[in-house]
């Protein structure tokens, strides 16, 4: 068996979906939970089949800690849940009970080219460039006008409002909030604003006059008047003299690439997340200093990673046990390293296995493995555990040297 594609997910990175060459898809977690109940006596971490998938040209994943979504090569979408003890926690959205993947049947007649998953909520982007959410809509991350704290939107609506007849062409998925990039270079945001990551109106306004028996003044003050949540997108205006290519969103702040490479940061920042060497909010995009020009980015709860261009993976925020407040160089090759690293151990996104990649020698150790019948998991479940974990679970385990 030759691994494609893999997606670490789930609490402190505790499961995996596999894809291997030969277009099938497994699962791989801890057999603690009906959802993936194997229908024999194995505990531990075991992989299953998920027959719903095999076969299909899956082009990646996008997860949470309750919910996944899959799309195909095709523009199929797919979504089911998992982890019902969080779910019943927090409201599982009816829609997403199922505990394997089952098409979304609203979007079956476009083509959806990218996916992404906030903490309840979902976002679709269609190949010309429209964009479908659904899911819960506490915040207003639904983009429709409205928000609720009851309601579940099962069905994806399309997000209008300052978004009609643009063409979006990548988008972002924070907690209760998103983002998306148009054509043009344009970035805008809707759902929750609590830490102004969307942004904050100013309003100026005047008072006559300060007077003492010395002096007599006209002063304009600026009032800075913050919505809690826009309900439709609006655009981030404070950049909008820079082309933007790329935004991540964390779990309450944003990270923003522009066309020459420069990196912006705005919103929550408790944990250094923003990287400017304080713990300050920004609720307008700062220029964070990296020492050289930025390639990628990436971000996830309160951890922001960057490539840098002489390939420098940089991180800075809540890592390794600690806050980092300035970009901070490490010996990573690549973004998914120093996720591996975090204290979250999940990955920001599937993990493509390329050819004569040292990623795949260690992957490819599960050739050893031998398999059972359709249907049935590996016949040595100790052996699995032993070596691709090695690679992608204990190594977790560790603090790195950086």
């Amino acid at each position: 068996m030759q691994i494609r594609m893999v997606m670490v997910y789930g609490n402190g990175g505790n499961r995996a979906l596999i894809v291997t060459k030969d277009k099938d898809v497994f699962t791989l977690n801890y057999n603690e939970d009906d959802n993936f109940k194997t229908g024999d006596t194995h505990f531990g971490l075991y992989p299953k089949k998920i027959e719903e998938l095999c076969g299909k040209n899956i082009k990646t994943f996008a997860c949470n800690s309750c919910f996944i979504l899959a799309l195909t090569e095709e523009g199929e979408v797919y979504s089911w849940g998992f982890n019902k003890k969080r779910g019943s926690d927090h409201a599982l959205l009816t829609f997403m009970r199922a505990s394997t993947p089952t098409r979304v049947a609203d979007l079956s007649e476009k083509r959806i080219v990218d996916i992404a998953c906030g903490s309840d909520h979902f976002l679709a982007l269609t190949s010309d460039g429209r964009v479908y959410a659904w899911g819960k809509n506490k915040s207003g991350q639904i983009g429709n006008g409205f928000y609720t704290y009851s309601d579940d939107y099962s069905s994806p609506t399309q997000v209008k409002h300052e978004l009609e007849g643009k063409k979006i062409v990548h988008i972002a998925c924070g907690s209760m909030f998103n983002m998306g990039v148009t054509d043009k270079g344009k970035l805008y945001g809707w759902g929750d604003n609590e830490s102004g990551q969307i942004l904050i109106d100013t309003i100026p306004y005047t008072i006559d006059s300060i007077t003492d028996k010395h002096v007599s003044l006209m002063i304009t003050l600026v009032n800075f008047k913050s919505e809690k949540y826009y309900v439709h997108p609006r655009e981030i205006t404070t950049i909008s003299g820079k082309a933007i290519v790329k935004v991540a969103c964390g779990l309450q702040h944003a990270l923003a690439l522009t066309c020459e490479g420069k990196l912006y940061a705005w919103g929550k920042n408790d944990r250094g997340q923003l990287g400017v060497n304080k713990n300050l909010q920004f609720s307008a995009p700062v220029l964070v200093d990296v020492p050289e020009l930025v390639l990628d980015i990436a971000a996830y709860d309160n951890l922001s990673v960057v490539v840098g261009s002489n390939r420098t993976v940089y991180v800075w925020g809540d890592c390794f046990g600690e806050v980092i407040t300035t970009p901070f160089p490490t010996k990573f090759s690549r973004i998914h390293d120093a996720f591996a690293f975090s204290s979250m151990r999940v990955m920001h996104k599937p993990l493509t296995v390329s050819p004569n990649n040292d990623v795949e020698e260690v992957l490819n150790i599960l050739d050893s493995l031998r398999f059972g019948d359709l249907g049935k998991a590996f016949d040595d479940p100790v052996r699995l555990l032993s070596f691709f974990c090695m690679h992608f679970f204990a190594l977790c385990s560790t603090k790195p040297d950086i």
